[in-house]
């Protein structure tokens, strides 16, 4: 993936463009952007018809890791990745460990590690 900075004034606003990405190489979304939250794979309360009506062009997926990390069975076998297990191939996925969402809990930090709170494996 690139970023191309389009524009910069030398404060604090800067345009660009996010392109080459790897499964989409003709896809470019200019910055700044928004990304669709998604919960367990699936941008909530919009199905993916609806979301290819809305959004005919390719969008940004943020997927925390605490609540799609269940698809990771089903993505690896199919072996095409998480946007096209959860049936939005056309769009690109942008996997997060964090939901920024959810609160953070106190503890349980180590140096150089990023503990997946939220998990339901634990804090581990």
């Amino acid at each position: 993936m690139r970023y191309l900075v389009t524009y910069y004034n030398g404060a604090y606003e800067r345009l660009g463009v996010l392109s080459g990405f790897t499964k989409s190489p003709n896809t470019n979304i200019e910055t700044p952007t928004a990304a669709l939250f998604t919960k367990g794979g699936s941008v909530v309360h919009l199905t993916a018809d609806v979301l290819t009506r809305v959004f005919p062009t390719p969008q940004l997926l943020w997927l925390p890791l605490s609540n799609c990390i269940q698809l990771e069975t089903g993505a690896r076998g199919q072996n095409k990745g998480v946007a096209h297990f959860s049936g939005l191939s056309e769009h690109i996925a942008c996997v997060s460990v964090h939901d920024t969402n959810e609160e953070t809990p106190i503890g349980h930090f180590e140096k150089d590690m990023i503990p997946p709170f939220g998990l339901k494996m634990g804090n581990k």
